[in-house]
């Protein structure tokens, strides 16, 4: 299809994608957007606790807040992702280990499609804490 009404039915496609998603991929979508794992490790900005990713993806998508498991998060991570993560284990907390931001999020590409991402970053980078970001800068 050309013309006008081609390039309404892509966008269109676009848009319905993130409506169309399983609960668990429209969660893992937008930390690919966003380009920040929750509750991303000091020196580790590809890593975070199995319990930070539970939250971040109960907190985005309402309808994983009672059937999201730890082991249905394993299963997402390891088998469905395209590039599964690794697990990452500390003496008091397990997590997991992403691959490259933009290996991720070409493999989703493959999966589902041309997309463009909100943060066009190729790595991963970490949140700023309150304290890193100018008193100027900060909101109310």
């Amino acid at each position: 299809m050309t013309g006008i009404r081609g390039i309404f039915l892509k966008v269109y496609c676009v848009i319905q994608q993130g409506f169309n998603l399983p609960p668990l991929e429209q969660w893992y979508v937008s930390i690919l957007h966003d380009g920040v794992l929750p509750g991303a490790l000091a020196n580790r900005p590809n890593t975070a606790f199995t319990k930070n990713l539970l939250d971040d993806a109960k907190e985005r998508v309402p309808r994983l807040k009672w059937d999201l498991t730890e082991v249905a998060l394993r299963n997402f991570l390891v088998d469905e992702i395209g590039i599964p993560c690794s697990k990452f284990r500390v003496s008091w907390s397990n997590g997991w280990a992403f691959a490259p931001l933009g290996e991720l999020r070409e493999a989703w590409c493959r999966r589902y499609g041309d997309i463009k991402w909100d943060n066009p970053v190729e790595e991963w980078s970490k949140r700023p804490s309150i304290y890193e970001v100018s008193i100027l800068d900060r909101k109310g």
